[in-house]
């Protein structure tokens, strides 16, 4: 608006005001509070039956005298793909559970049986 002054500058070509976007209403405020946006960490991943498994599948690994590379390398698959199923941070399906516990050779059923358990 002219001769109304906000305190930001003009662009002389446009006649627009320069606003940045901390304070544009229409981008949003970059000072949101972080808490709506974090993870909640009452997901199942982060549930108490999960780091079990997660407990299990590391002593099972370490039991068969792997380290998470050996067991990669065994699973066909990069070595993260290990660290993220020990450490909670991906879920692993029952078909992928039957091929860990091959590559361990562990007996899957037992496994089952001591998780069970441990969260009941």
């Amino acid at each position: 608006m002219p001769g109304k002054s906000t305190g930001w500058p003009e662009n002389a070509t446009t006649g627009l005001r320069y606003i940045p976007f901390w304070d544009n209403p229409i981008i949003g405020s970059a000072s949101a509070p972080m808490a709506t946006r974090a993870r909640k960490l009452d997901k199942s991943v982060h549930s108490v039956g999960q780091a079990a498994f997660c407990e299990l599948m590391v002593r099972a690994r370490k039991t068969a005298g792997l380290t998470q590379h050996q067991l990669a390398k065994r699973l066909r698959r990069p070595q993260s793909f290990v660290a993220k199923y020990e450490g909670g941070e991906r879920r692993v399906d029952v078909v992928e559970f039957i091929e860990i516990c091959k590559a361990i050779e562990a007996d899957p059923n037992k496994l089952l049986k001591v998780l069970i358990q441990r969260v009941a």
